[in-house]
């Protein structure tokens, strides 16, 4: 009895179908008994069916190649294509193998890009909410007891008032609230690509990104060459495996240009979309025929350049964060407190001119 063909997986579960393949293939296991095994242990139920059925598929005979070309809609094309690859050149367990390291080693990135703006920005938002609870319920009652002991206060209570009661708080909505709707029509507007590229031109994280999509598209080109495919299909098959839309773009245009007849480190030299320092790595290895080392090396330079600059940003952020934090808290508490200090100095019938 046969099984229906498996729905096509998401981008996501065929990575986890690829790990699991990867282990199995990797420990020497026969594969459709231990894929039958872990669909029975996976959560995801179409994954899980995924499984049965390539076991079924597997206990009937048929190759696992022909299992994917009879169901090319079953996986991404880039992981299907390397998966047949790696099946006719009796090298499956190594292929899954730096296959799944490529994506733990972009997961990891992705990690380290996150921590570095990760406590400044909490660190930021717990400022704001407490600015909000304090300016909201604590200020307002402040400023009746001033205003009915007519105490005199100080410029940054008048300016703290005046934000909160002369609408100097909706000048300030209303200036979020028109860059919140920029970035949505920007967002909506713009085609994926174009609309990252903007987001790599933010300072400090735009870099790291960027640095990020062309180092798993260099690993993903490198792999796909040892695998013995040409530099075109090499080149549109690792765009088709990265989630940055900017890099999978270029990485299309760029293998489009060299079925043209270009050289891909001429044409990288004259668009310049990609970082300027993969250009001497790409032209050597074209020049000494070893393109899959040129690549393998500009990825390890970017991995390299994001693990320093997210240390970085972990040492220099969070104390410029805390200072700013701290700067700001002074500004309001002494805007709540010193106007107290004068009424009570008032009501003491204290030297007002110490105060004043």
């Amino acid at each position: 009895m046969s099984l229906p063909q498996p729905n096509p997986l998401s981008d996501n579960e065929a990575r986890q179908l690829a790990e699991h393949l990867s282990l199995v293939t990797q420990a020497g296991l026969p594969l459709a008994p231990a894929l039958r095994a872990t669909a029975q242990e996976i959560p995801n139920r179409r994954l899980s069916q995924a499984l049965t059925a390539l076991a079924h598929d597997l206990e009937s005979g048929q190759s696992l190649e022909n299992i994917l070309e009879s169901n090319p809609h079953f996986l991404p094309p880039y992981m299907r294509r390397l998966i047949e690859t790696g099946s006719r050149s009796g090298n499956l367990p190594e292929v899954l193998v730096q296959l799944v390291e490529i994506d733990r080693t972009s997961a990891d990135l992705g990690s380290s890009i996150r921590q570095a703006i990760a406590y400044p920005v909490f660190l930021m938002i717990l400022t704001g909410v407490l600015t909000v609870f304090l300016a909201w319920y604590v200020m307002p009652q402040l400023s009746q007891v001033f205003a009915d002991f007519k105490t005199a206060l100080p410029m940054q209570t008048v300016v703290l008032m005046w934000l909160l009661r002369e609408g100097g708080w909706r000048l300030v909505a209303i200036l979020c609230a028109i860059i919140l709707i920029v970035i949505v029509v920007l967002r909506v507007s713009l085609s994926a690509p174009r609309w990252r590229r903007i987001v790599m031109r933010i300072p400090f994280v735009g870099p790291m990104l960027l640095w990020r999509g062309v180092a798993d598209w260099s690993r993903l080109a490198a792999l796909y060459l040892d695998q013995g495919l040409p530099l075109p299909e090499s080149l549109s098959l690792a765009a088709a495996g990265v989630n940055d839309s900017f890099v999978a773009a270029e990485g299309v245009r760029l293998s489009q240009s060299v079925v043209m007849g270009r050289k891909l480190g001429e044409v990288l030299s004259t668009t310049r979309r990609l970082p300027a320092s993969l250009i001497p790595l790409v032209s050597w290895g074209e020049n000494q025929g070893a393109l899959p080392e040129a690549f393998r090396t500009a990825s390890e330079m970017f991995e390299n350049r994001i693990q320093l600059r997210s240390v970085l940003l972990q040492s220099i952020l969070p104390p410029i964060a805390f200072i700013v934090v701290l700067l700001l808290a002074f500004w309001l508490i002494g805007a709540m407190l010193l106007p107290m200090v004068h009424l009570i100095n008032d009501l003491s019938g204290g030297p007002k001119s110490l105060l004043s």
